[in-house]
């Protein structure tokens, strides 16, 4: 079976790490639930990263965390793609 065979077997036997968020069956308020707690994660992140630089007020420290962050977030909705 190819590995888009079994992504497709879990999503349908309802497995929720491989629901997709355009799912009908999904009530709306469920998604923005996940989609609210999954920023408060993001923002945990961030702040935690932010400790790590040695000028955490510096405009390119910043870029260069955004950068990071977005690219972080990207990564792991790919992992449920």
């Amino acid at each position: 079976m190819t590995m888009i065979g079994k992504e497709q077997s879990a999503a349908a036997k309802g497995d929720p790490c491989h629901t997709s968020f355009n799912d009908a069956s999904i009530p709306s308020t469920r998604v923005m639930e996940i989609s609210i707690k999954a920023g408060e994660i993001v923002g945990l992140l961030y702040d935690a990263f932010l400790k790590q630089y040695k000028n955490p007020n510096d405009p390119d420290t910043l870029k260069s965390l955004n950068r990071l962050c977005v690219r972080l977030v990207f990564c792991l909705y790919a992992e449920h793609a």
